[in-house]
């Protein structure tokens, strides 16, 4: 297990611009450095001299920890008195107010911390345990459909939650968990009835050299659901052109542009589908 402080991450960061480089994980970038370029922290007085932002710190960190051998951080305090575990936003305790109230904590293993996978979402966020295995795993999966949630293997899910799991290593387990946020209905597709079941969780818009184009995402929607979904589009005054496909003419979108629009629905998992669609302005 390697020790890292945040001296070494820096001159690792600057030699290699940080994530994997030719191939090669973080940890061997690490095993492979020349020793005089591992300068420990009690050679400096501040690391400041060297100019690397908190956010390709914290990637190359993060990159790490989806190695067999992860990189392991030291507790102590570092320049300016916060811990590397602080300064790299990295926290240690199990995250239970970002997760559903009935996700049982994993007593398995050790688990070295969590982080989310942006701050713009505190919900959507990854714990990692080590010293665990496969029959551990099988034993928190009976624990969670016992309080409710429903899935199989590496994907579980309970309300607005959903729950993934994937092994970095034999013994070192990510534990993934996402939070569903359902969006109200665009305005620009005033002209489209919302579904009765199913969530919209994303909705994009993209423009094109003589169209505008993009995706629908929903959640918590089967194909029954998709199929009901039809009924109210053709009553809507779309018209069918295959399977799962529609297209309406002469409607507004964005309130002023007006032309044809299309799409088709494709599912993405069991109870989620996409719904592509180009709007062509007459």
């Amino acid at each position: 297990m390697k020790k890292l402080v945040v001296p070494i991450i820096l001159t690792i960061a600057l030699m290699t611009g940080c994530g994997a480089v030719g191939g090669k994980s973080a940890s061997e970038v690490l095993k492979d450095a020349l020793k005089e370029d591992l300068v420990f922290s009690s050679q400096f007085s501040t690391v400041t001299e060297y100019p690397m932002s908190d956010e390709n710190i914290e990637a190359l960190y993060l990159v790490s920890l989806t190695d067999p051998e992860p990189l392991e951080i030291q507790e102590d305090s570092g320049a300016g008195g916060y811990s590397i575990n602080e300064y790299l936003g990295v926290k240690t305790d199990w995250p239970a107010e970002y997760l559903h109230p009935d996700m049982p904590v994993y007593t398995w293993g050790r688990m070295v911390g969590w982080n989310t996978y942006g701050s713009e979402n505190p919900y959507n966020l990854f714990i990692i345990i080590r010293d665990t295995g496969e029959n551990d795993l099988e034993e928190y999966r009976k624990e969670l459909e016992a309080r409710g949630f429903s899935g199989s293997s590496d994907y579980y899910k309970k309300d607005d939650f959903s729950i993934e799991f994937q092994f970095n290593s034999k013994t070192t387990l990510q534990i993934s968990s996402y939070r569903i946020k359902a969006h109200d209905w665009p305005y620009q597709l005033e002209f489209m009835p919302p579904p009765e079941k199913g969530k919209l969780v994303d909705f994009t818009i993209k423009e094109g050299e003589d169209s505008l184009f993009g995706e629908l995402y929903f959640a918590d929607m089967t194909e029954d659901d998709v199929l009901a979904y039809e009924e109210l589009l053709l009553e809507a005054g779309f018209i069918r052109t295959d399977y799962l496909s529609y297209s309406i003419d002469n409607v507004s979108f964005d309130r002023e542009k007006h032309g044809e629009f299309s799409g088709f629905f494709e599912r993405y998992s069991e109870d989620e589908w996409i719904f592509y669609y180009d709007f062509e302005e007459d």
